[in-house]
């Protein structure tokens, strides 16, 4: 019985590669555009977190983000889980989530913004999340080269500390930093 549900489990997770793969390729091409975009405010219940956006290095990242953010798909969401001196995430924590192709290659800096995504084993590809982002509450150069880092805070650290479990996202204005 055990090795049965050991190989529907290895068959569902195959399938579920599969599907994020074919969704990967559709949504990377969705989002993949020069943005326009420079940064991004996440106004939460606590004041507000400004972040410059990685455009260059990230720009499906960046550009999904952007996307979604305008859209209001984080109005009304909560920072879901902090984990002291690591991180704070937030997104859609009941998993409706996507897949986006991974854009690995900066670091994990105090207040860098990057997808959440899952592990290894059952993402070898090691593809983002489409929604689900973290915030870094330290510097952890032991994420690097493993996530999709696609922003930094500039303004707002001192707002980053005050988050607790349950902090509402009430919306996030993108701004150009040529208006400024």
């Amino acid at each position: 019985m055990s090795k049965f549900l050991l190989y529907l489990y290895m068959v569902l997770c195959t399938i579920s590669i599969i599907r994020a793969q074919e969704k990967n390729k559709e949504y990377s091409q969705i989002a993949a555009f020069e943005a326009k975009e420079d940064g991004i405010i996440i106004h939460t219940s606590k004041g507000n977190i400004t972040c410059r956006l990685y455009h260059k290095e990230a720009p499906v990242s960046a550009g999904f983000f952007i996307e979604l953010a305008k859209g209001g798909f984080y109005n009304g969401l909560t920072f879901y889980r902090i984990v002291p001196k690591y991180v704070v995430e937030a997104g859609d924590p009941d998993g409706r989530d996507f897949r986006i192709a991974a854009e690995i290659g900066q670091s994990h800096q105090r207040g860098a913004l990057a997808w959440l995504r899952l592990p290894n084993y059952q993402n070898p590809e090691k593809l983002s999340s489409g929604s689900q982002f973290y915030i870094t509450l330290e510097n952890l150069s032991n994420l690097d080269q493993e996530y999709s880092v696609f922003g930094q805070i500039t303004d707002g650290m001192d707002i980053l500390d005050l988050l607790e479990e349950g902090d509402v996202i009430k919306n996030m204005e993108v701004f150009s930093l040529d208006e400024n």
